[in-house]
């Protein structure tokens, strides 16, 4: 990864890290999961913090790149 990629990576998991905070489930599980075939379903709250405008440059990059974060 480039630096770019780095930064991405923190405010990915600063919003995730957030987002559990809200959830109701005690933060035991991810607001996102990482399908067999690599794809990564994002849970409805953690989806509408990376359609904000100022996160939607994140969303796509977190569609491609979630699962290196969590293999």
């Amino acid at each position: 990864m480039n630096s770019e990629d780095y930064q991405k990576a923190e405010r990915l998991l600063d919003i995730i890290s957030e987002v559990v905070e809200l959830l109701p489930d005690d933060g035991n599980e991810l607001p996102l999961k990482i399908l067999e075939n690599g794809q990564v379903e994002f849970h409805d709250q953690l989806h509408q913090e990376l359609s904000k405008p100022e996160n939607i440059d994140l969303k796509d990059w977190a569609i491609n790149n979630a699962h290196k974060l969590f293999e």
